[in-house]
């Protein structure tokens, strides 16, 4: 004769079931918060590019203006933010002067008269030449928030102890196509 004739489960399995369930639950929800950071991480960083890409596009454009009114440009640079929706993005550029690094050895007058040439070329080369490069920044603070610092840029991605903030630069070169350029050739 059976002492207990239950058809119903003992609390040990209902708690068992219970425990199983929670931990199902919340590994569920991280995964679903994970996916949630970088989908927006991967939002911000479209963004940047566009908005990167937009902002060397003017910055270009600007320059072929002032290039066709005989205007090479010299060394500067601007920052500002952008307007609107995208209020939490800066940008700057900074336009500069490329150096072309000469390692020439004197041994004898032939060498120091090529040397020297060579020299005077590529420095007309260096003259024709600038670099542009173009940063967007992203951070999810306000501005007022960070400390003032002379930092390094961060990198795409970097956690910071303000909050996360997002960089990306593109790099071009301006040429002036009616410069002079003498190899003594």
């Amino acid at each position: 004769m059976r002492l207990f004739n239950h058809k119903a489960f003992t609390l040990l399995e209902v708690l068992i079931a219970v425990g199983i369930f929670a931990m199902t639950v919340v590994t569920i929800m991280a995964q679903v918060q994970k996916a949630n950071q970088i989908s927006i991480e991967d939002e911000v960083q479209v963004q940047l590019m566009i908005l990167a890409q937009q902002k060397m596009t003017e910055v270009e454009q600007e320059l072929k203006r002032d290039m066709i009114r005989g205007k090479f440009p010299d060394e500067q640079s601007e920052s500002g933010s952008f307007k609107d929706d995208f209020k939490d993005y800066k940008w700057n550029y900074q336009i500069r002067k490329v150096e072309i690094p000469v390692n020439t050895e004197k041994s004898d007058q032939e060498s120091a008269a090529y040397s020297n040439t060579l020299k005077r070329g590529l420095q007309d080369l260096s003259d024709a030449v600038r670099e542009l490069k173009v940063s967007v920044t992203y951070t999810n603070v306000d501005e007022d928030d960070l400390p003032k610092s002379d930092a390094q840029p961060v990198v795409v991605g970097q956690k910071t102890e303000e909050g996360d903030r997002y960089t990306l630069t593109l790099t071009t070169h301006i040429v002036n196509l009616d410069a002079k350029i003498n190899f003594g050739i």
